[in-house]
C-alpha cells in the first residue's frame, strides 16, 4: 500500500469506527508507522490504548509493551535489525524487505528516482540492486531463507 493509501485507509477507518452510535471495540494491528500514525492522531479525542510488539536481545519471547509513542524512529530498528542479521550471517527473505523499504524510503528522501541509486561505493552496484530486488520480490517464501 503506498503512502496516500496509507493515510485514506487509516483515516476512513478511523471515522468508520468512531462514526457509529454504539461503542466499537476493536484491535487494529500494522506494520506500517505511517498507517499507525494516522490512525493514532485520528484517536487521539477519545480514550485508547497503543501497544507494541516487544522482544528483548535476551529472550525469543515476545511481549505486548503499552506505550504512548508513534514510531517515528520504525526505521532505526529495522536498521538494526538487518545490523544482527549481518553479524549473525542468517539472512532471510524478510531481511531483503526491510532493506528494500529503507532504501526506498532514503532514494525517495534525497529525491532518487529509485532505490538502487542509494547503492553506491561497492564492486558491482547493479548485481546488489538486481538481488535486493529479487529476494524482496520473488517467488521465494517471506520466512524463508533466500
Amino acid at each position: 500500500m503506498d503512502d496516500n493509501n496509507a493515510i485514506a485507509v487509516a483515516s476512513d477507518l478511523a471515522q468508520l469506527l468512531m462514526g457509529g452510535r454504539a461503542k466499537v471495540k476493536a484491535i487494529i494491528s500494522s506494520h506500517h508507522a505511517l498507517f499507525y500514525n494516522v490512525i493514532c492522531n485520528e484517536f487521539r479525542k477519545i480514550p485508547h490504548n497503543k501497544y507494541f510488539l516487544y522482544r528483548s536481545d535476551e529472550s525469543d519471547t515476545y511481549s505486548l509493551r503499552k506505550t504512548d509513542d508513534t514510531p517515528f524512529f520504525h526505521h532505526v530498528d529495522m536498521l538494526s535489525e538487518l545490523k544482527k542479521a549481518s553479524e549473525s550471517g542468517k539472512l532471510y527473505t524478510h531481511h531483503f524487505n526491510m532493506m528494500r523499504n529503507i532504501l526506498e524510503k532514503t532514494s525517495t528522501f534525497f529525491g532518487y528516482k529509485d532505490f538502487s541509486s542509494c547503492i553506491t561505493g561497492i564492486e558491482d552496484e547493479v548485481l546488489y540492486a538486481r538481488a535486493v530486488n529479487l529476494l524482496s520480490h520473488g517467488k521465494y517464501s517471506l520466512y524463508g531463507t533466500p
